[in-house]
């Protein structure tokens, strides 16, 4: 076994019929000659790297710059998990704890990494997550409603990847951001509030499961989004109810969009159940 020494790098023969690369008693790769030229790699990846070296030396300084450029990138990215880390301490002691976007409820106060930055506090609208694991949320900056030309200006998108859906949320509203969420709430038609209420036809009021009986025409809710009911059924007459526990059976008729009278049947889970029913508005009375 020989060795020699090329700017403090060691080379000593390998089982393989090549030489190691070592530097202060670490093999950092090795290098190996193939026909005019040397091919080469670093220790742990036995993939050759991309391109053939004329000379020992040569290939030996690629192992050294790939093995200095990783551990400069390791390092960077080391630096960054601590500023996140520190961050999210600082974020924690303001009243913010981690939280999925997925688990953000309207009007919930959170903020935003940027990088490694954390974003001014918003206010959750909406969100939807995806089948891919991303997930889009919808916002409004949490100290103000902004206008123009006397209307709330359109909210703001975040795009979250499905590694990057952690968000930095407080279970409480500051008292500015509280005054927001109620001013944006009464002024635009496009609130989760707004929405829920669009949603029930005229006439029809909220009621629950209790009271429902064989001949009672109700609605069930079929779209809930966001905690709220964002669409109710066609009117149904019921025909047959079966209710064990949480959860409800009903069959019924209803009349369909070409006017002809059919029958269907559905099974309610607990969900749904808790949501109640639509009554339909009460008879007038005929004058006099």
């Amino acid at each position: 076994m020989t060795a020699t020494t090329a700017n403090q790098i060691t080379f000593t023969r390998n089982d393989d019929g090549g030489y190691n690369v070592i530097r202060a008693g670490v093999i950092l790769g090795a290098v190996s000659k193939f026909g005019r030229g040397w091919g080469w790699h670093v220790a742990g990846d036995r993939e050759m790297g991309p391109l053939m070296a004329s000379t020992r030396t040569e290939a030996a300084q690629r192992v050294v710059d790939c093995v200095d450029t990783r551990a400069m990138f390791a390092a960077h990215e080391q630096a960054r998990q601590d500023r996140i880390a520190a961050r999210a301490t600082a974020a924690q002691a303001g009243g913010y704890e981690p939280l999925d976007v997925a688990e953000a409820a309207p009007g919930q106060m959170v903020r935003l990494w940027k990088g490694d930055v954390l974003g001014d506090p918003v206010l959750v609208l909406r969100h939807e997550v995806f089948d891919h694991g991303g997930a889009i949320m919808i916002h409004i900056p949490a100290d103000r409603v902004r206008f123009q030309h006397g209307a709330p200006l359109p909210t703001d998108i975040a795009m979250l990847s499905a590694s990057a859906r952690t968000v930095m949320a407080r279970t409480e509203r500051t008292p500015q951001a509280e005054a927001t969420w109620t001013r944006w709430e009464a002024l635009t038609e496009d609130s989760p509030n707004a929405y829920a209420l669009r949603a029930i036809p005229d006439g029809w009021t909220p009621d629950t499961w209790d009271a429902v009986a064989v001949g009672d025409v109700i609605r069930v809710p079929t779209r809930v989004r966001y905690d709220r009911v964002y669409e109710w059924s066609r009117a149904r007459t019921v025909g047959y109810i079966h209710r064990p526990g949480d959860w409800v059976f009903i069959a019924y008729t209803y009349t369909d969009f070409d006017g002809e009278t059919r029958h269907g049947s559905e099974t309610l889970q607990a969900p749904l159940v808790a949501r109640g029913v639509l009554r339909p508005p009460a008879p007038k009375r005929p004058a006099g």
